[in-house]
């Protein structure tokens, strides 16, 4: 989770619910059954009463940041050329590799 906050420059609330996505449904059914009907007409309002406040926090460690924008960009690079600019480099490092496995 920290991995995800540090990339994407967001704070990461994890859920106090081991049923979050069930929880994320409900809310949801309550807000189509609307207030008049024992639900909610705010996405905020059922929200705010069908959840815990969350159990962890990660927050985002700008350096870290910058590290993984670094990595990506030699990833890419890396992709580009062993994918397009030299595939041959990667197939024989495949073939390198399946006869390393029939030893």
């Amino acid at each position: 989770m920290q991995i995800l906050a540090d990339v994407t420059g967001l704070p990461l609330r994890v859920a106090a619910s081991d049923q979050a996505v069930a929880l994320g449904a409900a809310i949801f059914g309550a807000l189509a059954a609307g207030a008049g009907e024992g639900g909610h007409d705010r996405v905020e309002a059922a929200i705010g009463a069908m959840t815990r406040p969350p159990v962890r926090e990660h927050v985002p460690d700008e350096e870290a940041g910058r590290v993984y924008d670094r990595l990506y960009d030699l990833y890419r690079r890396c992709h580009d050329f062993f994918g397009r600019e030299q595939p041959d480099i990667m197939r024989t490092l495949k073939e390198i590799r399946d006869q390393a496995l029939l030893r």
